[in-house]
């Protein structure tokens, strides 16, 4: 019995990854026609309890039904036990909306390598 648990805790990973999102949308108001302030606030904290080196793709965006994307993106590797955090990033940009009514913006906060972490949020633009 001894061997089995032996040999069982040899093989279970006894590090990970962990990755925590957020994000905030903004909700605008816009008038057709014409260029628009919208944007979310995004944060994430990645922390590599790996025991080897780590690489990571994050990405915040905020998407239109329309196909319009304001998004920042990049690339960060963690040596082992070393955490990386962006709080409260503001990505704001405009958008040109022609029809009036409410408009969906899909804001994501994301990050993708050892481990996955994704959070999606909806916001609004109202078009007059």
């Amino acid at each position: 019995m001894k061997k089995l648990l032996a040999g069982l805790l040899l093989v279970t990973p006894l590090a990970h990854a962990q990755i925590w999102t957020a994000v905030t949308p903004y909700n605008s108001v816009c008038q057709a026609g014409y260029a628009c302030q919208v944007g979310a606030v995004h944060s994430i904290r990645i922390l590599n309890d790996t025991p080897q080196p780590q690489t990571y793709d994050w990405f915040f965006s905020v998407k239109a039904d329309n196909g319009d994307n304001i998004s920042k993106n990049g690339k960060v590797t963690l040596q082992p036990g070393q955490e990386w955090r962006q709080d409260n990033i503001k990505n704001i940009g405009y958008m040109k909306f022609n029809m009036r009514g409410r408009k969906m913006l899909h804001c994501t906060t994301q990050a993708d390598g050892y481990e996955h972490g994704t959070i999606k949020k909806d916001g609004w633009a109202d078009v007059s």
